[in-house]
């Protein structure tokens, strides 16, 4: 396949996959919900940056992988493994009380946590 189009593929499926709500989003709607525009469109731009590395990163890799096809079967165990002990994880855990975040020392602070999230 194209590696410009795999890239563009996956791009597409990683904005498509960030309509759910998960770790980055929660954390864009606290702040925007809080009138704390700048942060939450910083908070947005360090979640968004990674997407960007990882579609370019498969897009580049997608062939190296053929010559792994014998770790298929092991990639899939792992896989399916860490996600179902994830997903039990966050099943059982308690939830914990949220509370409205204090005032940002500095505005980096929003995007290195979009980041790392």
């Amino acid at each position: 396949m194209n590696p410009f189009l795999l890239f563009l593929i996956s791009t597409l499926f990683g904005f498509v996959g960030s309509w759910q709500l998960g770790p980055v989003n929660s954390q864009v709607l606290r702040r925007a919900i809080a009138g704390k525009r700048q942060t939450a469109q910083l908070t947005a731009l360090g979640g968004a940056l990674p997407e960007i590395f990882y579609a370019a990163l498969a897009a580049l890799l997608v062939n190296e992988l053929h010559a792994f096809a014998e770790l298929k079967v092991w990639f899939r165990v792992v896989f399916i493994v860490l996600i179902s002990s994830f997903g039990f994880y966050l099943l059982f855990k308690k939830a914990q009380a949220y509370e409205l975040e204090k005032k940002s020392k500095w505005s980096r602070q929003s995007f290195l946590q979009g980041l790392i999230l």
